[in-house]
């Protein structure tokens, strides 16, 4: 289950304690209503595709032993996030850059991996992995191996109901597909993998739960 492995493991581990205390002086962003961009997909404030610093979200899980997992934003400037989830099986950390018109990811690692960075000073040295988001988020849009199928989905969560969800989507090439939901103000509020196993659907979800 290598694509599983992909959809779940790497957009879903992410979980780890840093090592050293960020500085004091060290800016983030405040909340939603604090932010003077307008929010929008085709016009947004980039800091809205994350949650707010401290944030914990729980999020259930459908169709796989890892597909439940909790994960925590810690901001470290205006520019970078790194994100902690915790499957149960593996605890990640994920790190974030936002930029002009992109987001994009730095390092995806193992929270107890020897040397991973945690301090803003060794994560602005990181090179990117590959883009998370780009924009304007537009129907039809693509950015690396990922398509904008959605910016004005309904989805209804153990959470709430969210208006204008934005979909992006992955086919692989057996014809598994993974998708990711994002509603503005929230971030990544749904993740599923689809797949035909002899003959029969095979799908896992995550999907927002709670938040702290």
């Amino acid at each position: 289950m290598k694509k599983l492995t992909f959809f779940f493991l790497l957009p879903l581990l992410l979980m780890a304690c840093t090592n050293e205390k960020l500085s004091n002086s060290a800016e983030v962003p405040s909340t939603s209503e604090e932010r003077d961009d307008t929010v929008s997909s085709k016009n947004p404030n980039l800091h809205d595709f994350f949650m707010q610093d401290g944030s914990i979200a729980h999020f259930q899980g459908d169709g796989n032993e890892y597909a439940t997992y909790t994960s925590r934003t810690k901001w470290l400037d205006e520019r970078h996030v790194n994100v902690y989830e915790d499957n149960g099986g593996v605890e990640m950390l994920r790190t974030y850059r936002l930029g002009d018109n992109k987001i994009e990811l730095l390092q995806e690692e193992p929270s107890d991996t020897e040397g991973i960075s945690t301090t803003l000073q060794a994560i602005q040295n990181l090179k990117p992995l590959r883009t998370y988001l780009e924009f304007p988020l537009e129907k039809g849009a693509t950015f690396d191996e990922w398509a904008v199928i959605a910016t004005d989905a309904d989805l209804e969560t153990p959470l709430q109901s969210f208006q204008d969800v934005i979909i992006i989507e992955r086919t692989f090439d057996d014809g598994a597909i993974s998708r990711v939901y994002f509603a503005v103000g929230f971030g990544e509020i749904k993740r599923e993998y689809v797949a035909n196993e002899g003959g029969h659907e095979f799908k896992v979800t995550s999907v927002i739960q709670q938040i702290e």
